[in-house]
């Protein structure tokens, strides 16, 4: 094959010409992320494929690194204002002081760039980054994979953007960064001289827009937020994820700002309610039933395994909403807390390997069932929950729920046997807002 810039000739699979540096094809390493636009419909965005680009690249190669991982009350961190409440937290190599890399960034990319006068001290460099906000679960290493492998390169900078789909490249955007990079010296591939590594934090605007249609009618919805707002958010209760169920309700924050604005925006599309009106807890179902996916899984690899590289892990609203995605109790928490924000009494349903939403309606709310569904509801401190099932892909009536649902037993078995080993099947509200 050739080079469509150069006309050089390049071996068949390459992803740069080495010629040149031109970008050949999107590179085998990269990672696929959730786009803005969280959606399990056709009209949606799909994933994205996050591309390393290195120009003036020579060689791609497969050659381990070792990252410390330096946890922020090891490190210093340098922060740096970009305007616009944009900002850069630095550390590591990154930080000023140091005089060793520099972070510029770009209208379509981040460069990672080593200092001048350092580089002139090599002769080549090989460059490896970890994108902690658009990564995935890899098969191949047996746990969540998180980064590209190594691209050596005589070029002392890293290019770093997201190929779109409409061939048009743009800056990544908002997230965590870890960059490596080996100098060597010489033309011996194995003279490492020296081994620099540093965590660049980019926080700025984030945005999420929404498309779904319900009882025949087309809606849509944006929010923003701060990137910040969602890493507090992660970085919250991180021992904590797997909880037991006397900490389920802490999960349910829905006095969260972005939450607020979800429900105010989905109030003024829906039209006036009151707060038990099923029909519009019926129409935020719908909103989480559609707008946010349910993970990849397979028989090895679970949802939050794939998402975060462990087995269990409780999302904060924020986050599913940051991720677009989540798995049955991340999308329960999400639409017990939109009808918090809206109003409503709600909870999340706890069940055997499964949860759902909860919520307070009119008493005389009945949905339309078939043979193959339940009518599932049952009291909490003097409330009668309905149920509402958040990881289908299309709209799902509040209330419905499968007879057969586990071990050839309806949900509402186990609501009246009441227990397992870990604690109750039941009802678990918001905690109230302090």
């Amino acid at each position: 094959m050739f080079c469509s810039r150069c006309g050089n000739s390049v071996a068949d699979g390459s992803a740069f010409c080495a010629s040149c540096g031109a970008f050949l094809a999107p590179y085998a390493g990269s990672s696929p992320a959730y786009a803005p636009k969280a959606s399990k419909k056709s009209n949606s965005a799909k994933y994205l494929v996050i591309a390393v680009v290195l120009i003036m690249a020579v060689a791609v190669v497969a050659v381990s690194f070792s990252f410390s991982y330096l946890s922020e009350d090891e490190e210093r961190i340098y922060t740096q204002d970009l305007g616009g409440g944009d900002q850069l937290f630095l550390s590591g190599a990154f930080y000023p002081d140091s005089g060793v890399l520099a972070v510029e960034m770009r209208d379509s990319e981040i460069a990672f760039v080593l200092d001048p006068a350092k580089a002139s001290e090599y002769t080549f460099y090989e460059w490896r980054l970890f994108d902690l906000d658009h990564s995935v679960y890899n098969n191949a290493y047996g746990a969540k994979y998180t980064g590209m492998d190594p691209i050596r390169k005589a070029e002392p900078a890293l290019h770093y953007y997201t190929n779109n789909s409409d061939g048009t490249k743009s800056a990544p955007g908002a997230g965590w960064f870890i960059v490596a990079v080996k100098c060597y010296s010489g033309s011996d591939q194995y003279n490492v001289v020296d081994t620099f590594e540093g965590k660049v934090k980019y926080s700025t605007g984030v945005e999420r827009s929404y498309s779904w249609t319900y009882e025949g009618k087309d809606y849509s919805l944006d929010v923003s937020f701060r990137y910040q707002d969602f890493d507090n958010a992660r970085n919250k209760n991180k021992d904590g994820r797997w909880p037991s169920p006397s900490e389920y309700s802490q999960f349910i924050e829905y006095y969260d700002l972005v939450v607020v604005d979800i429900a105010e925006k989905l109030s003024a599309l829906y039209g006036p309610h009151s707060d038990s009106d099923p029909g519009f807890a019926n129409f935020v179902l719908a909103f989480d039933q559609i707008c946010f996916a349910y993970p990849p899984y397979s028989s090895s690899v679970g949802p939050d395994k794939f998402l975060f590289g462990t087995e269990e892990y409780f999302q904060y609203p924020i986050e599913t909403i940051y991720n677009g995605a989540g798995d049955c109790e991340d999308t329960a928490i999400l639409a017990a807390a939109i009808y918090a924000a809206a109003g409503y009494e709600s909870a999340i349903l706890i069940l055997p390997g499964h949860a759902m939403a909860a919520v307070v309606v009119d008493a005389d709310y009945m949905p339309s069932t078939g043979m193959a569904y339940e009518v599932l509801k049952g009291e909490k401190d003097g409330l009668t929950y309905v149920a509402g099932e958040t990881t289908v892909e299309a709209f799902l009536d509040l209330g419905l729920s499968p007879r057969n649902a586990h071990d050839g037993h309806p949900y509402s078995y186990y609501l009246r046997e009441g227990n397992d080993d870990n604690g109750a099947y039941t009802f678990y509200p918001p905690e109230a807002m302090t």
